[in-house]
């Protein structure tokens, strides 16, 4: 059996890595956390992080960053460095944002981070039905968890459905799937399962999502008690 355990991978922000001296005099390396939190909405107030690109600009240095998790917000940029961030996404016009700044305060004292608010608006040849993604993309259903729904962040006009057609293909007895709301039960069974969660727009056929989902077997371990 697969050791399931060491499936799934999660990209973690660490921030910037600075060189400083300790209180010793000692150099060492400090992970500042990310100094900027770039809220992306359209003209509407909807949140449009998810498929946003930022690009971070600083002198002839220049760093992407994005996300797969928030819907609104896209983190990154260390602190004492003034940044121009620019925002693409498809369908939108590119946004800049010049000389924003967050202060640094020392070895491992990064000041407070700062709040980069930022609208997009939608190019004239945007169509009516834009992106569609689940959150989270990725899941791990184990026993002990209650049943579990994904997310679905649609980018679409006002007026237009919001809802999702369910499917899941996979492994599938190992969960219970309810087709219509997209909730999975997960059920015990000696051997882990892999499964992947699709939702398409009932507004345009064409935009579909996908998540991926892994399934805990029991016993996982010589001292893991069998399914009950």
């Amino acid at each position: 059996m697969r050791n399931f355990r060491n499936l799934l991978v999660f990209f973690i922000p660490i921030g910037v890595l600075s060189a400083c001296k300790d209180v010793r005099g000692v150099n060492c390396l400090v992970a500042y956390p990310p100094a900027f939190d770039v809220t992306v909405r359209d003209q509407a107030g909807s949140s449009q992080a998810l498929g946003s690109v930022l690009t971070f600009t600083w002198g002839s240095n220049r760093y992407q960053d994005s996300t797969l998790t928030d819907s609104l917000h896209v983190r990154g940029g260390g602190p004492g460095v003034s940044y121009d961030i620019q925002v693409a996404k498809r369908y939108y016009r590119d946004t800049l944002i010049s000389g924003v700044y967050a202060r640094d305060l020392g070895c491992g004292n990064a000041g407070l981070g700062v709040t980069v608010p930022v609208v997009l608006s939608l190019v004239a040849s945007a169509p009516p039905v834009r992106s569609l993604y689940l959150l989270p993309p990725q899941v791990l259903l184990d026993r002990g968890k209650p049943p579990f729904v994904f997310a679905p962040v649609l980018d679409a006009n006002a007026g237009l459905s919001r809802s999702v057609r369910w499917s899941i293909a996979g492994d599938t007895g190992s969960v219970a799937f309810d087709a219509t709301s997209g909730t999975l039960t997960y059920r015990c069974l000696p051997k882990s399962g892999y499964l992947t969660m699709t939702a398409t727009s009932l507004a345009d056929s064409s935009v579909v999502a996908t998540a991926a989902v892994a399934v805990q077997g029991h016993p996982a371990a010589s001292n893991d008690p069998p399914c009950g």
